[in-house]
C-alpha cells in the first residue's frame, strides 16, 4: 500500500474532527432548536447567541489560554487526559452560569432546556475523566444528533451518520479507543433524553 493511500484516511479524520468539532456542535445546536421551538427570527437568534457564546466561545477561549500558556500541551482538542481536568471545570462553570442566566432571564423553555442538556453532558463527562478518558467529540456529536432527532424527527437523520465518522475519526487519530468513543456517544444521546423532561417542568 502507497504511503498516500495510507495518510488519506487519517488526512480524512483529521478534517472530521476539526469540522465536527464540539464547539461546532454547541455553536449550531441552539440556532436549530430556536429555528423550531422560538416564536418569532430575531428573538431565536438572540437566546441561540446567548447560548452558544456561553458553551462554545467561552470554552474555547479557556481552553485557547491553557494551549497559550503551556498548561495544555495536547492541542485545542485537549487529547491528554491529565490536563483536562481545569478546562473542563472552567466549561462546567460556564455552563453552570448559563443555566442560571437563562432561569433568571426567563428564556424560553427550550432554550433552558438544551442548556441544561449540555450541562448534565459536561459534568458527566468531567466526572468519568477523573478517572478514564472519555471521548467528549463524540459525546457532544451524539447528544446533538439525538436532541435534533426528537426536534425534526428523520429530517435529522444524516446526523448520526455524521455522528459515526466523528467516532471513527477520533479512533483514527489515536485520540480515544472504540470503548471511550462508545460510551462518549451514549452519555450525549443520555444526557438529550431530558430535554423533553426539563421541557414538560
Amino acid at each position: 500500500m502507497s504511503t498516500d493511500s495510507m495518510a488519506r484516511p487519517t488526512t480524512t479524520a483529521r478534517v472530521i474532527t476539526e469540522v465536527c468539532a464540539p464547539w461546532v456542535w454547541c455553536v449550531s445546536v441552539p440556532f436549530a432548536v430556536a429555528h423550531h421551538s422560538v416564536p418569532g427570527f430575531w428573538p431565536g437568534v438572540g437566546w441561540a447567541a446567548l447560548i452558544a457564546f456561553g458553551a462554545a466561545v467561552v470554552p474555547m477561549t479557556i481552553i485557547g489560554y491553557g494551549v497559550r500558556t503551556g498548561t495544555v500541551r495536547s492541542g485545542h482538542h485537549v487529547t491528554a487526559r491529565a490536563e483536562r481536568l481545569v478546562p473542563m471545570l472552567g466549561v462546567l462553570l460556564s455552563a453552570v452560569a448559563l443555566c442560571a442566566i437563562l432561569a433568571v432571564a426567563a428564556a424560553p423553555p427550550s432554550m433552558t432546556a438544551v442548556a441544561v442538556v449540555m450541562l448534565v453532558s459536561g459534568a458527566t463527562c468531567l466526572a468519568i475523566t477523573l478517572r478514564w478518558k472519555v471521548s467528549v467529540h463524540a459525546a457532544v456529536a451524539a447528544g446533538s444528533a439525538a436532541l435534533l432527532t426528537l426536534l425534526y424527527g428523520v429530517t435529522a437523520g444524516p446526523l448520526w451518520l455524521v455522528t459515526v465518522a466523528v467516532c471513527w475519526s477520533r479512533v483514527r487519530l489515536g485520540a480515544h479507543t472504540p470503548h471511550q468513543v462508545l460510551v462518549g456517544a451514549l452519555i450525549g444521546t443520555a444526557a438529550a433524553g431530558i430535554y423533553p423532561l426539563v421541557m414538560g417542568l
